[in-house]
């Protein structure tokens, strides 16, 4: 972790979103993002050092009756959301306790509308904030660790992290709330485009943050077409991120699949959209977490991630889970798989065949729900 001071009064803007970066204040944030500022700002840095670490006053579980404390995460979208659950749980338990969440211009989005948040901090967070509350609790990297994140569910890292030993795995499960400015936007946008109760709408995310974990792409575009012949009522609604363009050039628009995102349209939009979905099929990312959230039917497509350690806590959710030599690998980052094929795939997604794995799932829950 770094502390950053300013010579010069400037913003950080992202979609609308601004972090306004004061003189005279001194801001906390991780390694990464210290060197993301000062090759963005460097004119405007006047220093950047170590944080005092024993300035940090770590939550292990202690009451939290009329005391505050602050949850820290950059992002991504998914990682939030599995940090979500505790937020909702410490504040039923403590109702009286205010809770401050600091994330990053990027992803807040996500939490933006939790009304189980007394305050949304925007990093590079305000040393003051962190002076001023009674506990920390930082989650950067621990997604990512060694062994214990190969071996353990997202939640359970989570709550072991707080020291809170929970055994209801209901408590186990993301938690949103939507807009409701974008939920009326998401009908009337459906009102538009002639989608009725009738049709059966599905969610596909097409790719994650990470390429190791992204489900080829030609796989992907046939299991569209499978589901599309599949019932005439069917229309696949996209998610893809504000970088992800050439989909639209490989997988363009038709009258029955249309893309969620667009740029006159944020997060929470997405969120609101998912949330009138009959079925979500995803690759492992955050619309996984974000059916689960909103009690839609979730089919998730794993590789180099065992589909437990994220959805084992779903209800109506299925993961799909190739069988490997090599995997699961549990691999992070922006590389591809050490195996990939000349496209840069991981391997072990073309052991997953559309027809025998993914379709007898898609009629299953679409039964289940009643609609077909």
């Amino acid at each position: 972790m770094k502390i950053a001071s300013v010579v010069k009064d400037f913003d950080i803007n992202y979609r609308g979103r601004t972090k306004k970066m004061q003189v005279g204040h001194k801001y906390v944030l991780s390694d990464p993002n210290a060197q993301d500022l000062k090759a963005s700002f460097p004119d405007k840095i006047e220093y950047i050092r170590p944080f005092d670490i024993s300035s940090y006053k770590k939550y292990n579980g202690e009451t939290l009756d009329n005391k505050s404390i602050v949850f820290w995460r950059t992002g991504g979208f998914g990682d939030l959301l599995f940090i979500s659950s505790a937020v909702k749980y410490l504040k039923l338990k403590y109702p009286t306790c205010k809770i401050i969440f600091a994330t990053s211009l990027v992803f807040v989005d996500v939490i933006a509308d939790n009304i189980y948040i007394d305050d949304l901090e925007l990093l590079p967070l305000d040393l003051e904030v962190l002076q001023k509350t009674d506990f920390h609790i930082m989650f950067e990297g621990l997604i990512e660790q060694g062994k214990p994140g190969k071996m353990f569910n997202a939640y359970d890292l989570v709550f072991g992290h707080m020291k809170l030993p929970i055994e209801d795995n209901s408590i186990k499960k993301p938690h949103v709330d939507l807009s409701k400015d974008r939920v009326r936007d998401v009908e009337e946008w459906f009102k538009d485009l002639g989608v009725t109760d009738k049709d059966i709408k599905i969610a596909i995310q097409l790719k994650s943050s990470s390429p190791v974990r992204n489900y080829p792409l030609d796989k992907m575009e046939k299991l569209v077409n499978i589901l599309l012949n599949l019932d005439k009522r069917i229309k696949i609604f996209y998610l893809s991120g504000p970088t992800d363009k050439e989909l639209e050039k490989l997988l363009p628009e038709t009258e029955r699949t249309k893309y969620i995102f667009r740029e006159n349209r944020d997060f929470r939009f997405t969120m609101a959209a998912v949330s009138k979905m009959d079925l979500a099929i995803s690759v492992d990312s955050v619309l996984v977490h974000l059916a689960a959230a909103l009690a839609i039917p979730i089919i998730g497509i794993y590789g180099p991630f065992p589909s437990k350690i994220r959805m084992v806590y779903y209800k109506n959710a299925v993961g799909i889970d190739p069988r490997t030599n090599c995997g699961p690998c549990c691999t992070h980052g922006s590389y591809p798989c050490e195996r990939c094929n000349s496209n840069g795939e991981s391997l072990c997604f073309h052991l997953i065949d559309n027809e025998r794995d993914i379709l007898p799932e898609v009629k299953l829950l679409l039964s289940l729900s009643g609609k077909i």
